[in-house]
């Protein structure tokens, strides 16, 4: 049974050092390359292609995020153009939200924090090399939240361009502008010389015009209307 060949990538040698002994006390594991960082990596990889013949350097790569000289996600990137067929976890201490967007989308095939037991680091290598996307449960968690945010952000800058504010009345958007200051429905009566429940009449139809029912809700959505 041939082993999986596992490259890492870590400027810490402690890390590097732990994690071999780790992993190759599964007999399916084999570390067969280390770098300090992703320059370092990349010489080591067109070594094995050009000078060894190697089609294939390694079956995956664990690679850190931060190091220096050249972070993990550059050289997920920069591996990724040597050699497409690469399989790259990162394994690192840092959950943020952008460094895993970043990384999965040049290439990794999955975001693994250091805390992690070392029995589902074993479990996750074996995964990945069979093709699964590999995230950590908090990493998950992180992803979903932030595509949540991305969405909603995306959702309301359309919604800024697109839909409200044109079909408004000259009436309705001046109520608009100040239901986006704070405005109470009296402060709106005395300011634009109508009565109260002429203001609820249109602060009814600005609701369903924007699609937004809470009032607070529709003040902060309006005020971003009105950045511009």
């Amino acid at each position: 049974m041939n082993k999986i060949r596992i490259m890492l990538i870590d400027d810490e040698a402690l890390m590097r050092e732990g994690l071999k002994i780790i992993l190759e006390n599964d007999e399916q594991l084999q570390v067969i390359a280390e770098a300090r960082d992703g320059f370092e990596a990349i010489s080591i990889i067109e070594q094995m292609i050009n000078q060894r013949g190697e089609v294939k350097p390694f079956d995956i790569a664990l690679v850190d995020i931060r190091m220096p000289n050249l972070n993990g996600v550059e050289t997920v990137k920069s591996i990724k153009q040597i050699f497409p067929e690469a399989v790259l976890i990162m394994l690192t201490t840092f959950d943020d939200e952008q460094y895993i967007v970043d990384a999965l989308h040049h290439g990794a095939i999955g975001y693994l924090l250091k805390d992690m037991s070392k029995d589902k680091l074993i479990i996750a290598i074996k995964d990945a090399v069979a093709g699964e996307l590999i995230l950590s449960s908090k990493v998950a968690v992180k992803l979903a939240n932030f595509s949540k945010e991305k969405s909603f952000a995306e959702d309301r800058q359309l919604r800024k361009k697109e839909t409200p504010l044109f079909n408004l009345t000259e009436r309705e958007e001046e109520l608009a502008r100040l239901l986006s200051k704070g405005f109470t429905n009296k402060q709106i009566s005395q300011a634009l010389y109508i009565s109260e429940g002429t203001v609820k009449n249109h602060v009814s139809n600005l609701y369903s015009k924007i699609e937004i029912y809470d009032r607070t809700s529709a003040a902060l959505y309006l005020k971003e209307c009105f950045k511009d």
